[in-house]
């Protein structure tokens, strides 16, 4: 039969509002049940409003997946997909269709959510549509990583699988780092911001200002005083990221391969990325689980070893769909990897890219700020302090001291933070030892001011 040359189906999209309006009217009935009982303060409801959307971040992430889930569950059973992809649509109609059908699941209920609550806001209605342009945004930046990974796969427990992955990966590079990496770099210390910008659903589960409502006193009433600096630049990035996700999403389920439905990965291409991520994920699971109830967090040469070793055998018996794995080849592949994985952590702990014993030049320092004793005392430092600085730095790092050197020894805390002139920022944190000359260099420091 011949294929219609169209860019949406009419059809399709009339199948996905029937099919599945249970999902509708839970997610309203939900989100009625949430939202609804703040108009019992109507004159908090502008402030609650703003507060509600951290919540919903976390809402979008598990709606998401399950409404990608329903709509391009076809692609996870062969019979169905043989059958489904037979009848007289392009795949980009059935594409957008989807994709539409999808977003109007959030929409809707949303809207008329936002719609009820107008009422309450008075001359500030107009909140409810800013609260309803946050949501959407929010939903579409998971909403695209949920069809990406539903038509990068082949099954629902691979799609939640890359599902994940996706979405806290950056977390687990972190969390990784953080437990085998950074211990083994004397007075380096790793700071979850930036890791955390990777990371949409934690993020956004932070909470940001979306928009600023004040009022002279409680009497008053409430007055809008326009919308916050920060959230929204990082809002519309991730609803770009969305809508590229959803581009990446058409542009390969436009080349998938029907016989793929079933299979745990639905290209054998992205079989060897899936299996790299996902031993490292169970390689940086295993430490922090031994690290908090088994070894302790300094023994992670083993839980790392056999975490590498429990994600490569169940990632390839998740992609061969069998538990007969364990062959020549995959144990070359296996010890290729601990190899490598051996020769980075010897290079770490050798520093061999001279990151621990790196000091800055004073020349290349725009400003530079210390804290001693645990945040008791902190200060800015002058220029002409930072030479003083340099020298407790430079004397930490050639008398390393991790705190632990004897229960008689008096030990001080130094974090010092510099903002270099190329824009990176270099953070560390060092013991000094009483009765020491780094003791008598930390004495020439600038005075410091008391913050508690």
């Amino acid at each position: 039969m011949k294929l219609r040359t169209s860019f949406f189906d009419k059809a399709t999209f009339r199948k996905d509002i029937t099919r599945f309006w249970p999902i509708w009217v839970l997610y309203t009935v939900l989100m009625l049940l949430i939202m609804l009982p703040l108009v019992s303060a109507p004159y908090r409801l502008g402030y609650q409003l703003n507060d509600s959307l951290a919540g919903w971040a976390i809402g979008n992430l598990l709606y998401a997946i399950l409404v990608a889930q329903l709509l391009f569950g076809d692609l996870f059973n062969a019979r169905l997909c043989y059958g489904i992809h037979a009848m007289p649509a392009t795949r980009t109609a059935r594409f957008v269709s989807h994709v539409c059908a999808g977003m109007l699941f959030s929409f809707v209920p949303n809207l008329v959510t936002a719609v009820l609550m107008m009422g309450y806001l008075g001359n500030l209605w107009y909140l409810c549509l800013v609260w309803l342009a946050v949501i959407t945004l929010q939903y579409l930046f998971f909403f695209g990583v949920g069809v990406l990974s539903a038509v990068c796969t082949g099954s629902r427990l691979a799609m939640t699988a890359v599902y994940g992955i996706l979405n806290f990966f950056s977390l687990v590079i972190y969390w990784f780092l953080q437990t085998v990496i950074v211990p083994m770099m004397y007075g380096v210390e790793l700071t979850v911001d930036k890791f955390l910008l990777f990371c949409p659903v934690a993020t956004l589960a932070n909470g940001w200002e979306y928009f600023k409502i004040e009022r002279a006193n409680p009497a008053s009433p409430w007055v809008f005083k326009g919308f916050g600096s920060d959230g929204w630049g990082y809002l519309f990035i991730i609803g770009a990221l969305g809508i590229a996700l959803l581009a990446a999403g058409w542009l390969f389920y436009r080349r998938r391969k029907l016989e793929s439905a079933g299979s745990f990965i639905a290209a054998k291409w992205l079989s060897p990325i899936f299996l790299a991520l996902y031993t490292l994920c169970a390689g940086a699971f295993l430490p922090i689980f031994s690290g908090i109830f088994i070894f302790g967090t300094n023994d992670y040469a083993i839980p790392l070893i056999v975490g590498l070793i429990a994600g490569f055998f169940t990632g390839k018996m998740l992609l061969a769909r069998t538990i007969r794995v364990f062959h020549k080849k995959a144990f070359i592949q296996l010890a290729a990897i601990t190899l490598v994985t051996v020769i980075g952590l010897v290079g770490v702990k050798t520093d061999v890219l001279g990151i621990v014993s790196y000091v800055p030049e004073a020349e290349d320092i725009e400003t530079v700020t210390y804290t001693l004793n645990y945040n008791r005392y902190t200060g800015e430092c002058e220029e002409e302090d930072v030479q003083a600085l340099l020298a407790v730095h430079q004397w930490a790092v050639d008398h390393p001291c991790n705190g632990d050197c004897g229960k008689t020894c008096v030990h001080q805390c130094i974090t010092i933070v510099y903002q270099l002139k190329d824009g990176r920022t270099v953070r560390r944190t060092y013991y000094i030892c009483s009765g020491t000359e780094g003791e008598r260099l930390l004495s020439k420091l600038p005075k410091l001011n008391k913050i508690y």
